[in-house]
Parts: C-alpha cells; sequence; structure tokens
C-alpha cells in the first residue's frame, strides 16, 4: 500500500443496516501508512460505507483483501 489506513480493529461492527448492507464503525486502532511505510496510528476515526459496493468494488478491480484472526504492531509484531 503506497498511502492509506491499515484498519486493524473495529469497534461497533454491529452498527449499520443489515438488509441493504450500509455499515458504520469506529477504528480502534488504525495505522497511517504513507509511502508504504507505517507513519502512525489513527484516533477517533470512522469508516463507513456498504459492503456490497465494498466487495463488487474490490472484486472487479482485485484489490485483495486480508482477514487477520489478531493485529499487532510494530515493534512487538512477530510472524512465529
Amino acid at each position: 500500500m503506497d498511502t492509506g489506513i491499515l484498519i486493524a480493529g473495529v469497534m461497533g461492527a454491529h452498527s449499520g443496516n443489515i438488509l441493504n448492507g450500509d455499515f458504520s464503525i469506529g477504528l480502534s486502532p488504525g495505522v497511517y501508512v504513507e509511502k508504504g511505510e507505517i507513519r502512525g496510528h489513527v484516533k477517533d476515526a470512522m469508516v463507513a460505507g456498504n459492503i456490497f459496493d465494498t466487495m463488487t468494488i474490490s472484486f472487479r478491480s482485485k484489490i485483495p483483501f486480508i482477514l487477520l484472526p489478531e493485529a499487532c504492531f510494530p515493534p512487538s509484531c512477530s510472524t512465529a
């Protein structure tokens, strides 16, 4: 990723309209990435959208969704 926010966790994932796919979730935590490097943490931010639109765009553009069972942040990250 060149520039963006890595969503490592969410709060309120139950929020939204299940029938039409709308969602609104708080980031907890988020990581700001710039030029491919972690530049800092994101606090007090929300992500909103429609899951059906998000998945359609992802599949059409072949943007990978990576689901991780746990998130860790440097310097404590371990792949072991």
